[in-house]
């Protein structure tokens, strides 16, 4: 009777290469452009969307110059705007944007939900003093020193 009830093992594709889930990773030393970043995240369609940032005086980020410009964009070429996430179903990561120059943003979409939010303050923001209190050992502080890049420092999108 036990013999009769096992099932036969069953293979399930699992792994991402098996479910056709390919891994994109950006990287870059040099800021998003704020305004620019929320105009693309207002017209990428998606029903829940956080978009926590403000500008240096704590005020909403006012629509400039280059946001005009990327409506102009958009309203010519629609389609390229829609498909800039068309097919993502996961992003996260930390950004770095020009309008607040000590402060990374973190950068998290699941589905059908996006959200973007202040997250502490890149390492090279912070003196050298404070630095040396989080990161006690001097290997460690070296280590992570080893990471920093001219005058940016750690500020780096991942």
């Amino acid at each position: 009777p036990y013999e009769e009830l096992r099932c036969s093992p069953v293979t399930v594709p699992n792994s991402a290469d098996a479910l056709g889930f390919t891994t994109h990773v950006y990287r870059a030393r040099r800021p998003f452009a704020q305004q620019r970043l929320l105009t693309l995240c207002d017209r990428w369609p998606l029903p829940s969307k956080e978009l926590c940032l403000l500008d240096a005086l704590g005020a909403a980020a006012a629509p400039g110059v280059a946001a005009l410009e990327d409506t102009r964009a958009f309203e010519a070429h629609p389609d390229r705007y829609r498909a800039a996430f068309a097919g993502v179903l996961r992003s996260k990561g930390t950004a770095w944007l020009d309008s607040s120059p000590r402060d990374p943003v973190a950068w998290s979409h699941a589905g059908r939900h996006l959200r973007l939010k202040y997250e502490g303050v890149w390492w090279a923001a912070l003196p050298e003093a404070v630095m040396r209190q989080c990161l006690r050992s001097p290997a460690a502080l070296a280590a992570e020193q080893a990471h920093f890049d001219g005058l940016d420092g750690a500020r780096l999108h991942r």
